[in-house]
Order: structure tokens, then sequence, then C-alpha cells
């Protein structure tokens, strides 16, 4: 009998242990508690914060190293060396370095005199489920001479029914009186050029050079001690919001997470998000091969709605049962931009040729009783207009004629929105406990038009009684 033979069953388990053994030397092992691939399917919005520093940065380089960030925010001076640069993506809070005339002339992309009094430089953004306010601290000096921003500050808050309220500014007064008012709004993120403040309530995980700050039940992070350090990271999962800070390679080298649901709400709302942003879809150009069917009772010029509920057949585009399986998957954002709005998108789409529309459908679960929820939003980024539909029924349209609309209608010219939250509370009911589809028809304002984007989240909220 030969060795070979003999030893045979020795040989083999000798051979396997190896092949197991190279496999985990060849493993790259986690080696930090940090966000991965499978927890950012679940991230409900994602945002940027650029650190200042002494040396000149192109923001444009920033922007495109972090590609799964589309915006940011940072003191107006970083984008004074990237006259290049297109700002679209970038959310800035005045710092002194620019007049208030020349932040205004600028930034013409920003929301202009929503205070009434300060032009460009004092500002909010709706951002999925965050309310982000841009103030002047060189206007916050005194408790008289803020008077005009902090009223401007509490109407925003108290008629937004956002769950994260974040702050960016220059700099903070250290007067308690301010910081009474951040308590009063339940503020829970307020950041400076290098400092974050918390309140200690809200951290279950604390970053590295972690203080308490220099007024009661607020801690501070300063960042700015740690010269690596050059953006932070914003993920927010319903009610947890993890700040992970990113060197010059994007890696991640610091953390913190705050938990808002020991904030003390007068109806504490739970959110659940069944569609986060940047997901994937499945998406193809319109078509005269992609069928769409007229329901029984549709009045195509759109001056009488339809009543009754319809339900399309399985072949068409944006029936349930439609088989979808030879259309593209990307992931959101998609479009295409000209160079002028250089936007991070995800998924570049081909120039359309003999239609201004793209389709996209989506799947998602939901283990709730649709007719628990209490509220139901879609937070749509679009240019120029769009037609969305839940289960094969129209649920919003913006941008659009009322009635039918094919692969060729075109959209009336829009600016792009960037996440606009729409109300759709009253379409709950199309709703179906299990598998839904979502799908939307986005259209240019022209067939030569050189922007179009499209992304989507879907969230719903249920009140604790």
């Amino acid at each position: 009998m030969s060795v070979q033979n003999k030893y045979k069953l020795s040989f083999s388990i000798t051979f396997v242990v190896i092949v197991l053994l190279s496999s985990f030397w060849m493993t790259s092992i986690p080696s930090s508690g940090f966000l991965n691939s499978e927890e950012n399917q679940s991230i409900q919005f994602r945002f940027g914060y650029i650190k200042p520093s002494n040396e000149s940065k192109n923001l444009g380089g920033i922007f495109e190293s972090i590609k799964d960030v589309t915006y940011f925010a940072g003191a107006d001076r970083l984008s004074n060396n990237d006259n290049g640069t297109n700002l679209s993506n970038f959310y800035p809070f005045f710092d002194d370095v620019s007049t208030e005339l020349s932040f205004n002339e600028k930034y013409t992309y920003l929301p202009y005199d929503m205070t009434g009094k300060y032009g460009r430089s004092v500002y909010a953004i709706d951002y999925v489920n965050a309310i982000m306010l841009f103030l002047r601290g060189d206007e916050l000096i005194s408790q008289n001479a803020a008077s005009y921003q902090i009223e401007w500050l509490k109407s925003m808050i108290e008629t937004s029914d956002q769950l994260y309220h974040i702050i960016f500014i220059n700099e903070v007064p250290q007067s308690p009186w301010f910081w009474d008012v951040m308590d009063e709004l339940q503020i829970n993120l307020v950041i400076t050029e290098n400092e974050l403040y918390s309140p200690s309530s809200l951290v279950v995980q604390e970053p590295s050079d972690w203080a308490s700050a220099f007024v009661d039940h607020w801690d501070v992070w300063n960042f700015s001690s740690n010269s690596n350090i050059q953006t932070l990271l914003l993920d927010a999962l319903d009610v947890d919001l993890t700040i992970t800070a990113l060197d010059l390679s994007g890696e991640p080298i610091d953390q913190m997470k705050q938990n808002l649901s020991s904030l003390q709400y007068d109806e504490f709302v739970q959110t659940n998000t069944m569609i986060p942003i940047q997901s994937l879809w499945r998406y193809h150009q319109g078509s005269d091969q992609i069928r769409s069917t007229i329901p029984e009772g549709y009045d195509i010029t759109g001056e009488n709605p339809i009543t009754e509920r319809y339900q399309i057949p399985s072949d068409d585009w944006r029936s349930q049962g439609y088989d979808d399986s030879n259309w593209n998957v990307g992931q959101g954002p998609f479009g295409d931009m000209n160079e002028k709005i250089p936007l991070n998108l995800n998924q570049k789409l081909p120039k359309l040729n003999d239609s201004v529309t793209y389709y996209f459908r989506k799947t998602f679960d939901l283990l709730d009783d649709p007719f628990q929820i209490d509220h139901l939003f879609i937070y749509m980024t679009f240019e120029d207009g769009y037609v969305a539909y839940l289960n094969g029924e129209e649920i919003s349209r913006d941008g659009m004629k009322v009635g039918l609309t094919t692969h060729n209608t075109l959209a009336q010219p829009n600016e792009t929105y960037i996440y606009e939250e729409k109300d759709i509370t009253n379409h709950r009911d199309k709703l179906v406990v299990g598998q839904n589809t979502i799908t939307v028809e986005v259209h240019r304002s022209h067939p030569k038009s050189s922007n179009f984007i499209f992304d989507l989240s879907l969230i719903y909220q249920i009140e604790n009684k």
C-alpha cells in the first residue's frame, strides 16, 4: 500500500485546515466599531461637515473623494480658493470673512431673506427628517442684539415636525441665555468651526477629546485638536445619530453617537424608514415599448379626478406584479448634470434620445398595519418634474401637468429640489402589510435639457399616544 493511500485521510484533513487558516489570514478583520456597508443600507440621511484649516482646501476634491455624501456644510472661507468649483452642494455658515453683500452674491442658491433682515447669511434647510439652521455668531454677542435671530430660530423649530434639530455657526456665545434657548428648542447638535456640542443626556458613545462644556448638561468635542480630521459624517437612523470623523483619505478615525429617545417630547413619534436615501432602484428609459394603461373612468385631461380605486394590469410598468428583471439596477441619487452643477451622483444615467423620461421601480416591505400609521412622507430629489405611484396608484406629482402623461410629456422648467418633503398621509390606504412597490416617472422640461436628477426616501411615523 502506498504512503499516499495509507495516510489519505490525514492528508485530506491537513489540507482543509491549511485552506481554512489561509482564508482566515487573508480576511480583513474589522478593528473598530465604525459604520459598515450593511448598516449603510438603512441610513435615513447622510450629511457632511468640512473642518476649516490654515491650509487651503479644494472643495471639489473633497466632494469627489467622499462619493457617498452629496451635501456638505462648512465655513464660508472654505470656498475662497475654489473659483472653479460650483458650490450648489455646499451649505456655508457666515464667518465674517465675506461681507453680507458678497455672501449673498456668492451663494445665490441659498434661501434669501428667511429672517427678513440677514439676507442669505441666516437660513434653514429641511433635509429628510432634520432641520439644519445656519446662524451668525457675530449677531449673537448680546441677548438684545440676538433677539431678532433667536425669535426666527424659535419660529422655525416650533413650526417644524423634524426629529433632528442641528445648528451650524462659526462660534457660539458662552452666555447662559443662549444655551437656555438651545434647551428650550431641544437642539440636539451645535457644530462650530472646530467644536461639536451635544446635550450630555443624548450621548451614548463618546469620541476622543470629549469634555464637559462651559454650560451645565452640555458636553463638547474639540475635534480641532486632531489635525488629521478633515470631515465629519452625520448618519441618521431613526432616533440614532452617528458622527464619524474622517481623515484626509476618507478613513474613519473617531466617532460619537447620540440617541434621541431620551428627549422628553410631548408626544413621542416613532419614525420608520421604508426606503432610505441612496437606495438601489431598477430604472429604464421611457419608451413606447413599456406599457402604461388608462384606468377605467380616468379623465385624461385631469379636470375630473378619478374617485374610485383601480387596479392596473400586471404588464403595466407601474404595477406591483410587473416583470422588471431586465431593467438596469443602480443606486441613487441618479442623474445627468452639466458641469455647472456637479452634484455627487451615485448613478450617472445615459443621455435620453427618443424620450424625456426615466422610469424607476423599487419594492419594499411594511410590517406595521397601514391604518396605524399617523404620518406618511416621501422626500423627493428631482429636476424637472415627476409622478409617483404606490402599488400602481398615483400618490404625488410636481412640475407636471394634470391628467395623462406619457414618456414624451415635458415637465415644467424647475430648479433642482433636494429631498423636498411631500406629505402623502392620505394615501396610506394604498399600502399593504408585506411587499409593496413604489414607481416614479421623472421628466425633463426639454429634450435637450442637460440636467436631470432623482432620489427618494419613504418614511412613516406612528405616534405613541
